[in-house]
């Protein structure tokens, strides 16, 4: 039951997390031919202090991350979980002094920081979707160029895979995504974080009401919430409480501990801070 909750709540960060560690020390190639080109961010800190504002984030994140694990219950329903988070903080302690072709903005780290609401947010794949920290790191790459996380792109774009390539682990800077942008179905990330991809094309991510069938389908920090864990429908909203029941791993706050071995209904449980 633990490994199906797992798969429901963190393949995605596992995913990434994964795609990082493939991808990390592969330097980033030329923009490709007849790309859009962005300039450069001005202003660009020095390798020094890029390096010594690097070596700030990368302490301040490894004492939030650890302020969550101690708070974080290691019973038989949670013990799964506490090793992908613990798991997580390891591959980030390795990572994110390898930020590169990034700037970081030192004043705007501690918003970006308090966007670490949830045990989930608590890796820097999940925190390079918030909009707080993209305001506080500036990528370095061009549109078109080969990219590991979207931290690398210019603002308003993502790292995201290659609509014309087979390869899953491809990944380049994409153009500001907007409604009809082409996007490749069920390989990655495709569209940002307020559109998902349907029918190749990236479309609007729905708000709070809208109908779901997965995750993806919902803007922002929402979830698909359902009715029960077998129905092939749901409304987008907000994570649920500790105490309230859910339909599957994704939907609480903290982690959907099942009342039964049937099934995935149960109630949300707090995990490692959350309420």
């Amino acid at each position: 039951m633990i490994r199906r909750l797992l798969i429901a709540r963190c393949f995605a960060c596992l995913a990434g997390a994964s795609l990082l560690a493939a991808a990390c020390d592969k330097k980033p190639s030329p923009t490709t031919a007849g790309s859009t080109s962005v300039p450069a961010p001005s202003a660009a800190p020095t390798t020094s202090q890029s390096t010594e504002a690097t070596s700030e984030f990368c302490a301040s994140l490894a004492a939030k991350t650890a302020a969550f694990v101690s708070q974080c219950a290691d019973s038989r329903d949670t013990s799964g979980f506490l090793q992908v988070i613990k798991s997580t903080t390891a591959h980030d302690a390795d990572m994110c002094p390898k930020l590169s072709d990034v700037a970081i903005a030192r004043d705007k780290v501690p918003a970006c920081l308090d966007a670490m609401k949830t045990w989930s947010d608590a890796s820097l794949v999940a925190l390079q979707k918030k909009p707080a920290c993209r305001e506080a790191f500036t990528g370095k790459l061009e549109v078109g160029a080969k990219c590991s996380w979207d931290l690398q792109c210019p603002k308003g774009s993502f790292c995201v895979s290659q609509p014309s390539s087979d390869d899953a682990l491809e990944m380049q800077c994409s153009p500001v995504v907007a409604h009809g942008t082409p996007c490749k179905m069920e390989v990655g990330p495709s569209c940002g974080s307020d559109f998902h991809c349907a029918a190749g094309k990236c479309v609007e991510s729905g708000g709070p009401g809208s109908a779901c069938r997965e995750g993806a389908e919902c803007a922002g920090n929402l979830v698909c919430l359902k009715a029960t864990s077998n129905a092939k429908q749901g409304v987008c909203g907000p994570h649920r409480a500790a105490g309230q029941d859910c339909h599957g791993g994704a939907e609480c706050a903290g982690v959907c501990v099942p009342t039964s071995k049937k099934s995935q209904d149960g109630k949300c449980t707090a995990f490692c801070g959350s309420e």
